[in-house]
């Protein structure tokens, strides 16, 4: 399988073994991934303590755990789903107006608190799994547009800045620019920028 390169300037990175580092792949509080399927939430619950074996290694904060309130209409499905989840607190209008007086609540709201939910330093978290993999002896090539990625059955030939590096697997991190790197993969892709303030 071959792909080009977009146009635009992607980061080459090369990860040579990292040992017995494992990166958690996957955040989300519990109740949005309980949400989309139950099944995720020992996954969740995992990427959750890899996070803070991540924190423990990089001496760094990389997850706040905060809590996260969903309030909705009483009748509405996602909140009666909640409502039967372990961890879930489910807290009627007067009980959210006490608590969370900036919420404009009515009669028919309730709300939906789990308290493992909460915010991962994403950037933090980047920069402290590349510094711990570099550590464990990963190299990485950066400021290289990629050129092609092709596979065969010995492994990967990526030709980046004017150069081709051989590897066994090569991990590819386009970001939002995945569906122009994969044209196949765009109709599943969506690129979304999330501010936190």
């Amino acid at each position: 399988m071959e792909y080009a390169a977009p146009a635009k300037r992607l980061d080459l990175r090369i990860v040579s073994q990292v040992g017995q580092i494992q990166a958690p792949c996957l955040l989300a509080t519990q109740t949005e991934a309980i949400d989309r399927r139950a099944e995720l939430v020992p996954v969740v619950d995992r990427a959750i303590e890899l996070w803070r074996r991540l924190e423990a290694e990089s001496g760094r904060s990389l997850y706040v755990e905060s809590g996260a309130l969903m309030i909705g209409k009483r009748e509405s499905a996602r909140v009666r789903h909640l409502a039967r989840l372990t961890g879930v607190e489910v807290l009627d209008h007067v009980e959210l107006h006490r608590r969370y007086p900036a919420h404009l609540v009515g009669p028919d709201d309730v709300g939906a608190y789990e308290d493992k939910g909460g915010v991962l330093r994403s950037d933090l978290a980047v920069v402290a799994t590349a510094q711990l993999a570099v550590r464990h002896g990963a190299r990485f090539v950066t400021g290289r547009a990629v050129e092609r990625i092709s596979a065969d059955a010995f492994g990967v030939t990526t030709e980046a800045g004017g150069q081709s590096y051989r590897v066994r697997k090569v991990i590819v991190t386009p970001g939002p620019w995945t569906g122009s790197l994969l044209p196949e993969l765009a109709p599943f892709v969506m690129t979304q920028r999330i501010m936190i303030a």
